[in-house]
C-alpha cells in the first residue's frame, strides 16, 4: 500500500507527515494554542498527508549519499521530507535554503 493511500484526507493540497509533526509541536508550545489547534485541525482535514513507505527509503538513501559526497548534510527530518518530494515528484514549499543542496528538488519559497 502506498503512502498516498494510507491517509487520504482532503484534496486541497499535499503535506508530509513530518510537516504535521512540526506544526503540532509548534502549536503545543504556543501561547495561542487554542486558536492554532483549530487552524491545525482544518489544515489536516484539507490536505493529503503523505506517509513514508518502503519506496521512500530509496530516494532517502540516494539523497543522503549525494549530500555525503558533497560533504554537506541536512537535518534527518528534512531528509525524509526531501525523499517524499522526490518519490512523488512534488515541489517543496519551504524557506529552508538547505533544501537547495538536494539535486532535482524544486523548492518554492513562500
Amino acid at each position: 500500500m502506498s503512502g498516498l493511500s494510507k491517509r487520504r484526507r482532503g484534496t486541497s493540497g499535499r503535506a508530509q507527515w513530518m510537516s504535521e509533526v512540526e506544526y503540532r509541536l509548534g502549536v503545543a508550545q504556543s501561547r495561542q494554542r487554542a486558536s492554532y489547534e483549530s487552524w491545525l485541525r482544518k489544515w489536516i482535514a484539507a490536505v493529503l498527508v503523505l506517509d513514508v513507505d518502503e519506496e521512500t527509503t530509496h530516494p532517502y538513501v540516494a539523497i543522503g549519499l549525494q549530500l555525503k559526497k558533497k560533504g554537506r548534510a541536512i537535518p534527518a527530518n528534512d531528509l525524509w521530507v526531501a525523499a517524499l518530494c522526490r518519490q512523488h515528484s512534488l515541489p517543496l514549499l519551504s524557506r529552508d535554503r538547505h533544501f537547495d543542496l538536494v539535486s532535482g528538488l524544486r523548492r518554492l519559497d513562500s
